[in-house]
C-alpha cells in the first residue's frame, strides 16, 4: 500500500469522483481520459494550453466508463494542446 500510494494525493472531482493523484496536483486541475492511453491524466490549463500535472487514478472512470458517457451524448471529446 505504500509503495502505491507514495507521492500521491487524494483527490476528489467537482462529480464526486474519488481517486489518487501526483503530489503536485491542486484544486482547479481536471482530469482527462486521452484516447489510446492507458490511465487518467490530471491536466491544468497554463494559458492557452494544457500541462501534464501526471497521471491518476480515479475509481469509475479506469474501465472505459467515461467512454460510454461520450457515446450517450452526457460527455463530449475535445481537441486539448498539451506543453
Amino acid at each position: 500500500m505504500l509503495g502505491v500510494c507514495s507521492d500521491r494525493n487524494f483527490l476528489v472531482t467537482a462529480k464526486g469522483y474519488l481517486g489518487l493523484g501526483p503530489r503536485g496536483a491542486r484544486k482547479g486541475d481536471l482530469v482527462c481520459v486521452v484516447y489510446g492511453c492507458p490511465v487518467p491524466l490530471l491536466i491544468r490549463l497554463n494559458r492557452s494550453e494544457f500541462e501534464i500535472v501526471g497521471d491518476a487514478y480515479v475509481y469509475g472512470i479506469m474501465k472505459g466508463e467515461v467512454m460510454d458517457q461520450v457515446k450517450e451524448g452526457s460527455l463530449s471529446a475535445e481537441d486539448v494542446t498539451f506543453i
